[in-house]
């Protein structure tokens, strides 16, 4: 059991390799096998001289391929010369044991003849196929080594353009029809989107200003009471809470309106208001009639 398992590399569950029934070959070599086998370097080197046979005739220094012996040639030679010979023994002189032992080699070389054809259709299907797959793999291999040849000379050419390159083509390859529409498609996006953006700001300052303008003076009441506020002090104010301004603006309170400052401005970025009052999408929600459509649907599915 060891030795067979060894005989395999010590692997088990593998065939041996099947006998061929064509010991020589049943055709002539192809060019290309020929070319193959000039490419063996094997055989007796030139500075030695070539060893005899016993006989006294040389050996070869290159070994040949073996004889071809066809198909036509095998049958001829071990089949047709059997039935030959068969046939002309005399049937009537020999016993049923001896007419059944003829019988039996007649079914025999028929059996012989017909593995021989099955297996030259074999042998020549399989030659078919590895010619085709050698010849696309040769094909292939061809294709790639001139697009490398090809992908070669272009960046060479890339490289180091030649003065007639330069005088008929000139220093850059001119732009496509599709090119050039994408070029101007982009140029014109690029125009209506920095377009977009000045009519938003200034759409923003005109909200900014719309919104201040709640504190513009437009009555003498209101630039009396401003003149007011800006140059007269009332000190009640200060004496029920603290001595003096000082005083006054040195308390906590200042960090507690910078963080309602702050919380003001983060509350404006985050909903898209102007100090509190609606901002410029806001008020697009309104005009397009975003806004009341949002309020209907709330409606309907609290009323749901």
């Amino acid at each position: 059991m060891g030795n067979k398992l060894l005989k395999y590399g010590g692997k088990s569950g593998i065939l041996p390799k099947h006998r061929p029934i064509f010991k020589s070959p049943i055709r002539q070599p192809t060019p290309y096998e020929l070319a193959e086998h000039a490419k063996i370097e094997q055989g007796i080197v030139e500075a030695l001289p070539v060893p005899k046979h016993k006989n006294g005739k040389e050996l070869q220094r290159v070994q040949p391929f073996k004889k071809v012996i066809t198909v036509d040639e095998r049958i001829q030679h071990i089949i047709e010369r059997a039935a030959e010979k068969d046939s002309k023994i005399d049937t009537s002189k020999l016993t049923d044991e001896q007419k059944w032992k003829l019988k039996r080699d007649a079914i025999r070389r028929e059996f012989l003849r017909e593995a021989y054809v099955l297996e030259a259709k074999r042998l020549e299907e399989i030659d078919r196929r590895s010619e085709k797959l050698r010849i696309k793999e040769q094909q292939k291999k061809e294709a790639e080594e001139r697009e490398l040849l090809k992908q070669e000379e272009e960046n060479a050419n890339v490289g180091i353009p030649t003065v007639e390159k330069l005088l008929t083509e000139g220093m850059m390859r001119p732009r496509t029809e599709e090119e050039k529409e994408l070029l101007q498609a982009k140029r014109v996006l690029n125009c209506h989107a920095k377009e977009l953006i000045q009519k938003e700001a200034r759409a923003n300052n005109l909200l900014d200003l719309y919104h201040a303008a709640g504190n513009f003076i437009t009555t003498e009441a209101e630039l009396d009471e401003a003149i007011h506020k800006a140059f007269e002090v009332d000190l009640g104010k200060f004496v029920t809470n603290e001595t003096s301004i000082e005083a006054k603006l040195q308390t906590p309170n200042l960090a507690y309106l910078t963080v309602k400052m702050n919380e003001s401005l983060i509350t404006d970025q985050v909903l898209g208001e102007i100090n509190g009052k609606p901002g410029l999408d806001q008020v697009k929600e309104i005009l397009s009639g975003e806004t009341e459509k949002t309020k209907r649907e709330v409606q309907m599915n609290l009323d749901v």
